[in-house]
């Protein structure tokens, strides 16, 4: 028997959600049968995250890569990532069950206004942590979840909201801790190339819809080219140029699955000076063309 499972990639990730409040909150279980890991696992290419993602592991194990370290997960982790982190599902074994957040903007503002707190989204991006939690701890979350997933699916809609936000505060004040590991991460025990790696990954999340060239993100972050790709490789094991084209090839297959643009208007949009260099760019990063990427992704 294979001990890991592979599917198709699907990097408009987890779509068929269990349950779901629009543009607010989202939840994902595999308990019904139904796996969206099986989307997105075993492909070379990762995803970018743009909500907060919490990700629980009930039983079984993942392997995955998240902002270029490689993590493994086992039963009773508890992982935050956040906003802006790029992440690759590598492996997951076939008796995995698990359940996971995903946090709308709106639904962390209303959050934090009810705490007292301020929410700055820019200070928790590319960061994650994973805690391995006691069984206690654990099964107290996963109700949590549960309670949050009945009221979603069978409370009516004036007052899911409120009953689903009220649980969201519970889930908040009980994860402080982890919010403490971001804030002191992102502040004070991280070195100034750490800060730089980040920076340059924020560049990139702001920038590669038009900018593909080293030198660019250097004179950004006041640096050589040369320091900033040793940088790249001392923290992710992959050069700057590699981080700008795995950016570039993933807001590629964003714009060719929506279907709404042509290759040439794709080939524009991402300010390629003309369609048949975008096509060998692709063809190049992904081994097949755009035209038959866009074919193929329906």
């Amino acid at each position: 028997m294979k001990e890991f499972e592979f599917g198709p990639l699907n990097p408009s990730i987890l779509q068929a959600y269990t349950a779901s409040i629009s543009d607010y909150i989202s939840l994902y279980d595999n308990k019904n049968g139904f796996n969206p890991f099986k989307m997105v696992v075993g492909k070379i290419l990762p995803f970018i995250t743009e909500k907060m993602t919490v990700l629980a592991i009930v039983r079984g194990h993942v392997e995955m890569e998240i902002n270029g370290q490689k993590v493994g997960l086992n039963p009773l982790s508890y992982t935050y990532i956040m906003p802006k982190s790029k992440v690759r599902i590598v492996s997951y074994t076939l008796d995995l069950q698990y359940f996971m957040y995903m946090f709308y903007d709106m639904f962390l503002q209303d959050l934090h206004y009810d705490l007292g707190l301020g929410y700055n989204k820019s200070v928790l991006s590319f960061a994650f942590h994973t805690h391995q939690l006691s069984q206690e701890d654990f099964d107290y979350r996963l109700n949590i979840y549960r309670q949050i997933k009945d009221e979603i699916l069978h409370r009516g809609s004036i007052h899911r909201k409120l009953a689903v936000r009220s649980w969201g505060n519970v889930i908040l004040i009980n994860d402080f801790q982890f919010f403490d590991y971001f804030v002191n991460s992102n502040k004070k025990n991280i070195s100034r190339q750490s800060i730089q790696f980040r920076n340059f990954i924020e560049l990139l999340n702001e920038y590669t819809i038009r900018e593909r060239e080293v030198q660019f993100y250097a004179k950004k972050l006041g640096i050589t080219p040369k320091y900033l790709s040793a940088l790249c490789i001392a923290y992710s094991g992959k050069n700057a140029s590699t981080w700008i084209d795995e950016y570039v090839i993933v807001r590629a297959k964003e714009l060719l699955r929506e279907q709404r643009y042509s290759v040439r208007e794709v080939s524009e949009i991402l300010n390629f000076p003309s369609q048949s260099f975008f096509g060998r760019y692709f063809k190049r990063n992904m081994g097949i063309s755009p035209k038959v990427f866009m074919e193929t992704s329906v």
